[in-house]
This record gives structure tokens, C-alpha cells and sequence, in this order.
């Protein structure tokens, strides 16, 4: 099991800090099975790279399309963004 840090999330994708054991991904290359959990509500699918920042170097992000692994998870995202949303509005 890997443990980062989430950076971005949205409806359709997350962008994460590459840990060192995924270093030397590409994008096209498939994380399966990754388990997200922001505040406090966790999810599951796989994230289809479409981008790293940096490979080569600590601290690397990572990010792509996130393909929920069921319906649960779709809403939990869905839940999470919006929540996400509504926190930024109330800062505003």
C-alpha cells in the first residue's frame, strides 16, 4: 500500500505528489486500485496518467482521468467536490 498526497481533485480527475515507488510512470501508464480519502469520505477507482511534472525529482505531481471503481464511489466524489466547493464559496 502507497500513501501520498492529494493536490487537486474533480469531477473527472486528481493530480496527486508521486510517490517514490510509482517513479518512472508516463502518462498512458494506469494506477489501478487507487483509495482516496478527503475529509473524512473515501474512494476508489483507477487514474489514467495524463500528466507528470517534474519526473525525475522529489516531489513529482502526477495527475490524470479518474475512472471511479462503482456507482458508491462516483457519488462520494461527486459529495467531496461539491462540499470542496462550498467551503471556497464561504471563504470568498
Amino acid at each position: 500500500r502507497l500513501h501520498t498526497r492529494l493536490r487537486d481533485i474533480s469531477l473527472s480527475g486528481l493530480s496527486m505528489t508521486l510517490p517514490e515507488e510509482l517513479a518512472g510512470i508516463q502518462p498512458g501508464d494506469i494506477v489501478k486500485g487507487i483509495e482516496a480519502r478527503v475529509d473524512m469520505k473515501t474512494f476508489r477507482g483507477d487514474l489514467l496518467v495524463m500528466h507528470v511534472s517534474h519526473a525525475n525529482e522529489p516531489g513529482a505531481i502526477c495527475g490524470g482521468l479518474f475512472y471511479p471503481e462503482s456507482d458508491e464511489d462516483l457519488i462520494t466524489i461527486r459529495l467531496v467536490v461539491r462540499a470542496l466547493e462550498a467551503a471556497s464559496r464561504s471563504v470568498s
